[in-house]
């Protein structure tokens, strides 16, 4: 019976992720994916189809239906990252394939000051239970 309770609570913790019909924790894991190999890629080729995922992904993510003590920040970190993308110029070459990798590391350094510290599960279910609101359960 306790078992049920806890998958119960557990399964609201993870759908609470979803909003609008956006996964907006796997939008966030993708968007991560393709930066990565966009930056790992000695082709320029290739960095191309990464960096226009990302766009893609960031995209979805900008029509989350965020809550109010979200949005504002939120929405703020997009836009730095969307400035930051469209700093390059697409298609890369292999001319400009390392300026343009150089001029996405602001990327990374966004991520980090947009990003809270992922609660534990605990502080979920204590948040979940006790808050009254979703804004602890976001963990960016």
């Amino acid at each position: 019976m306790s078992l049920l309770v806890i998958a119960g609570l557990y399964s609201s913790i993870v759908t609470a992720q979803i909003k609008g019909g956006i996964d907006l924790e796997a939008v966030m894991k993708q968007m991560r994916f393709e930066y990565t190999q966009a930056m790992k890629t000695d082709s320029p080729e290739k960095f191309n189809q990464h960096i226009l995922l990302f766009k893609k992904q960031l995209k979805i993510a900008g029509t989350f239906p965020f809550n109010k003590e979200r949005k504002i920040k939120a929405l703020e970190g997009l836009d730095k990252v969307t400035v930051a993308l469209n700093a390059v110029q697409l298609p890369v070459n292999a001319e400009n394939l390392a300026q343009s990798k150089q001029a996405l590391y602001v990327i990374d350094d966004l991520r980090k000051d947009y990003h809270d510290k992922k609660p534990s599960l605990w502080q979920r279910f204590y948040a979940l239970i006790f808050a009254g609101d979703d804004s602890q359960l976001l963990p960016f």
